[in-house]
């Protein structure tokens, strides 16, 4: 290998190195932003537990209140996490409804 082309691959090795470890600095020294925080949505609770029920029993029903009842109408065969789910929620609806 002739001189010149040996002193041309030491700068560009050098030069590639240099801009290199600038980057890796550069990423390390900003901290990577924390995620935002996320906020339940109201009924979480129920869709999570009631995710698979839903898609088996209900996957024809159009809006909240036609899954509820498609899920009342197909209680014997919910599974637990559903069931109390529903119990749950039934539970607190009468609570703050003044019944």
């Amino acid at each position: 290998m002739s001189k010149t082309k040996s002193l041309f691959l030491t700068v560009v090795l050098a030069s590639t190195f240099t801009a290199l470890r600038a980057v890796a600095q550069d990423q390390g020294s900003t901290p990577a932003p924390a995620p935002a925080p996320t906020t339940p949505k109201k009924g979480s609770g129920h869709e999570s537990a009631c995710k698979d029920d839903v898609q088996q029993y209900c996957a024809d029903a159009k809006g909240r209140k036609a899954v509820w009842e498609c899920l009342k109408s197909n209680e014997d065969k919910l599974s637990d996490a559903c069931k109390a789910e529903r119990a749950k929620m039934a539970t607190h609806r009468k609570k703050h409804s003044g019944d």
